[in-house]
């Protein structure tokens, strides 16, 4: 009765670990959700954000805008390139951390910027401030992560 019950717990280990080795692989990053809206940051220093598509041309708030990126990952770093472009041209104001790369398009209707981000993985982030001469209308933004995975937000600046 023993090796009957050692063959048949056997037999049941190996057809489950057949059947594990069937299914698709893991990517090794994955965007489980998306947010886009306007960021504001309180008196206390908080910073709280409501989803919307519609973007206030309004300058001097700070940071207005931004994206977030829930994640799902098995790499302790990702390589990521934020793409940002405008109905038409703008002044820019890039970072000037030196492990940021910063390119405007000659025509100024558009913005990258390539980072490695690191740590904490399971949420990314991006944010931009509303200057003046951003241009009312359709605008969007693209976030590639590994050169391969890919969120396009679009959204309108509204005066």
């Amino acid at each position: 009765m023993r090796i009957r019950i050692l063959t048949i717990l056997f037999a049941l280990t190996v057809i489950l670990v057949a059947g594990c080795g069937g299914g698709k692989p893991l990517p090794s990053v994955e965007i489980l959700h998306a947010r886009f809206g306007t960021l504001a940051k309180s008196p206390d220093g908080k910073i709280s954000f409501t989803d919307t598509n519609t973007i206030p041309i309004k300058e001097g708030q700070g940071r207005d805008y931004g994206w977030m990126l829930y994640l799902r990952t098995n790499k302790p770093s990702i390589k990521v390139n934020e793409t940002i472009k405008l109905s038409g041209p703008s002044e820019w104001g890039m970072s000037e951390k030196p492990e940021v790369v910063s390119v405007i398009s000659p025509d100024k209707t558009s913005a990258s910027v390539d980072r490695v981000r690191s740590g904490n993985l399971e949420r990314i982030y991006g944010a931009w401030s509303v200057s003046k001469e951003d241009p009312p209308g359709p605008a969007s933004i693209t976030v590639k992560i590994e050169g391969s995975v890919e969120h396009k937000f679009a959204f309108t600046l509204a005066k």
